[in-house]
């Protein structure tokens, strides 16, 4: 098994790893797209934490997705 470790929610480090893997493995075939969080309930939610989880539950998906997408 192969595995890499990055932070789905930095574009460059998404980029990297996608290169990384796909060099040494090949192309990308299946792409499970599993990023996800929940914290508080939304009263609770300060601003900052909303940020945050978009990043980590929508960017990652775009970011990821589209690094895999590359031709």
């Amino acid at each position: 098994m192969h595995q890499r470790v990055f932070d789905v929610t930095v574009a460059d480090q998404v980029n990297e790893a996608i290169d990384r893997i796909e060099a040494d493995i090949g192309a990308i075939d299946i792409l499970v797209n599993n990023a996800g969080a929940a914290r508080a309930p939304l009263e609770e939610f300060p601003d900052e934490a909303w940020h945050d989880l978009m990043r980590t539950n929508v960017d990652s998906v775009y970011l990821v997705g589209k690094a895999v997408a590359r031709p």
